[in-house]
């Protein structure tokens, strides 16, 4: 249990700005996601034209009392696809820097070297 806790404050430490890694995940959301997401070219594929296009497309033309809703589906469906590149890349980074943590907190707790091959899949039984 003391090593866990050893463990746990340092990689506290680590995400609490004590050190860099919080800092490192933060630019990740604050800066370069927005960044990418700035890169896209989202006038074109939410003009009103388009968005006209799409509505009448999925649910043909016809005086609408409720919002069409297959049009603002596909609408959304391909916004989403648009932005899937971006926030996977931001979900890579953010998984490698919180598994560059844990790696260092590891090897600054006292005896945890003994884990550290369980934690990176190292020593499996065979299947």
């Amino acid at each position: 249990m003391e090593i866990c806790r050893l463990f746990d404050q340092n990689f506290i430490e680590h995400l609490d700005e004590v050190r860099t890694g919080g800092d490192k995940v933060y630019n990740v959301f604050d800066n370069q996601l927005p960044a990418a997401l700035k890169r896209l070219q989202f006038d074109r594929q939410l003009s009103m034209e388009n968005i006209r296009k799409l509505v009448t497309e999925a649910d043909g033309y016809q005086p609408h009392l409720i919002a069409p809703e297959q049009g603002y589906h596909r609408l959304i469906e391909s916004t989403l696809v648009t932005i899937r590149g971006p926030a996977e890349a931001a979900v890579d980074a953010t998984h490698s820097i919180l598994k560059d943590l844990v790696h260092k907190a590891m090897s600054e707790t006292p005896t945890s070297g003994d884990f550290q091959g369980d934690f990176q899949g190292n020593n499996r039984p065979p299947v």
